[in-house]
């Protein structure tokens, strides 16, 4: 483990969640643990993911991801006849993020890696004030194996003269152009993909108009 003082643990690893599953191949007993603080440094990103799986009544690790894969908070797409589980995973950092569905081969490598929903925050971390703002939030609403359903928050508007995005509701600047948007993106199952409805489509092409 790290020695590092930076994290509440020390530097050590703490397990938040864990999901049940057959991830790689129908009938396989499986299990991601899922870590939001780990032995890396807060540069290096702090989610960590392990996916296990239990054979001959002991438990073995198949992968460790980091930096890439299911990180974040994560939830099973279950699996119906010959479907292995699939994941959804929610995961943002410094200031974006997106909800992803992903699948593994048999090794428990990942094999597809599709996201639904790219999420960004208010021009994050930057020194000059902006014209525009937008961010986009999303929260998973409902997940089966035939479909997911998610709410998207859109909040965009100008600003003249430019602002700290972050501090819009102090600034003393004129406001225009602005839009705020709460609806929920439906996605629905075709195999391992998951592809939005006719209406998503269109909202997620208007969101992204406002970025």
């Amino acid at each position: 483990m790290a020695t590092s003082t930076e994290q509440p643990l020390g530097g050590g690893l703490g397990i938040n969640r864990v999901l049940f599953g057959s991830f790689t191949c129908v009938g396989k007993t499986e299990a991601l643990l899922s870590s939001g603080l780990s032995c890396f440094s807060h540069a290096e990103g702090f989610a960590s993911a392990f996916l296990l799986r239990k054979e001959q009544g002991s438990w073995r690790r198949l992968s460790f991801f980091h930096g890439g894969g299911p990180m974040g908070v994560c939830w099973k797409i279950p699996g119906q006849n010959d479907k292995q589980d699939l994941l959804l995973c929610n995961y943002e950092d410094y200031g974006a993020g997106a909800i992803t569905v992903i699948g593994f081969d048999p090794n428990g490598k990942v094999k597809t890696e599709s996201a639904l929903v790219q999420t960004w925050a208010f021009p994050f971390r930057v020194l000059e004030k902006q014209k525009h703002c937008s961010s986009l939030g999303a929260d998973v609403k409902k997940v089966s194996f035939s479909s997911i359903e998610i709410s998207i928050y859109l909040n965009s508007f100008d600003a003249d003269p430019p602002i700290d995005c972050d501090e819009s509701e102090s600034t003393t600047s004129k406001i225009s152009n602005s839009r705020k948007v709460e609806d929920t993106a439906v996605f629905t199952r075709n195999g391992d993909n998951l592809a939005p409805d006719e209406k998503t489509k269109k909202l997620l092409a208007e969101v992204e108009k406002s970025r």
